[in-house]
């Protein structure tokens, strides 16, 4: 008979209620997109229904844990599965890294709209792409790693072997990195945008004020005469701030900040999983803390992505009844997820 010691049973049942968690925010963010036509014609929408398919199948697999994994198995705790079962799971959890690859789509949808100015009609040309790279390379890939034979135990569930460094390093880890290349790099272009906008606007709103100044001090005709041109001058500053900026400061803000939110979750999903990779890659072993915070944070990337997804809810409930308790509050968006306030922009209640 088997020993089992403290750390092969947490690994074994750790991933599970946190899988259940991601698994519920994803399936609420399906429900909440699907039922609604109007968020079902949006581009951001749907990469965003994307990607919580993508992650509830993911939570699945991950939650199944070592059952799969053929019974008899040296040091798995549960384990009670077939070489047949342990595919499918691998299969699964390989098709899962269409969910970074759709966080590089999302991603690629804020760069645009935010920092190049598109537009919905704009995004819709290109949105079949944003959903053939995750679909298609997530599914070719788990299919080609089937066909090789190339899923078995990997301790915490059933995945590519690990002597494969070629098909774990080219299927996931490579894709997730350069997604995570990809998404900074949109990020910080975004950010250097705001900087950009925020310098234009304080030079006009410093011209504006020179103008309001120079009205109040000239009463002579012949110096009036001059100030349809300074005026001209500050309309023309602000129509230029307008036309690079396709919505107001306050709403890209709030889109932008919004779109922070979702890089953190896709982050924070895949930092201990690189982090384990990296210290096989150096070390040959990585720390138990380190794979217990991998088998934890990993299967709730559905979870993080509904908390930022119903942030702007949460807030707009809460500045219309600030002296409700929180478990009200929650309990309220929870009840009446399809609550929107007339005077909120599309393009924030879009987030």
């Amino acid at each position: 008979m088997n020993e089992y010691s403290w750390k092969d049973k947490f690994l074994a049942i750790a991933p599970k209620p946190f899988a259940i968690l991601s698994l519920c925010g994803s399936v609420y963010i399906i429900k909440h997109i699907s039922t609604s036509p109007k968020r079902r014609g949006a581009v951001f929408h749907r990469i965003l229904l994307g990607l919580s398919f993508w992650d509830s199948m993911t939570s699945i697999a991950v939650f199944m844990g070592t059952w799969p994994i053929p019974a008899g198995t040296d040091g798995v705790y549960m384990a009670s599965g077939t070489a047949g079962t342990c595919t499918a799971q691998g299969f699964w959890i390989q098709v899962g890294v269409g969910a970074p690859l759709y966080n590089a789509s999302l991603s690629m949808y804020y760069f645009l709209v935010i920092f190049k100015g598109w537009k919905d009609h704009q995004m819709k040309k290109i949105e079949p792409f944003l959903h053939a790279v995750p679909i298609l390379f997530s599914l070719s890939t788990a299919t080609i790693a089937a066909a090789t034979d190339s899923y078995c135990n990997s301790n915490v569930w059933c995945w590519i072997d690990s002597s494969n460094n070629g098909f774990r390093f080219g299927f996931f880890y490579g894709p997730v990195w350069a997604a995570m290349a990809f998404v900074t790099f949109a990020m910080v272009a975004i950010y250097c945008h705001f900087l950009v906008q925020e310098r234009k606007t304080k030079k006009y709103s410093q011209a504006q004020e020179r103008v309001k100044q120079r009205l109040s001090s000239k009463s002579n005709l012949e110096r009036t005469a001059v100030q349809p041109t300074n005026i001209s001058h500050a309309a023309n500053a602000a129509s230029y701030a307008v036309r690079n900026n396709h919505s107001s400061p306050r709403k890209s803000r709030e889109i932008a900040r919004q779109a922070m939110f979702y890089v953190g979750s896709f982050y924070l999903t895949f930092l201990f999983p690189s982090w384990t990779r990296f210290d096989q890659m150096l070390y040959g072993s990585s720390p138990f803390a380190v794979i217990a915070l991998f088998s934890i944070i990993f299967p709730m990337q559905g979870f993080f992505n509904a908390c930022v997804y119903f942030r702007p809810r949460y807030l707009r409930y809460r500045k219309l009844n600030p002296d409700v308790n929180i478990c009200s509050l929650l309990s309220k968006i929870w009840q009446n997820s399809c609550y929107t306030s007339g005077a909120v922009a599309p393009a924030i209640e879009a987030c």
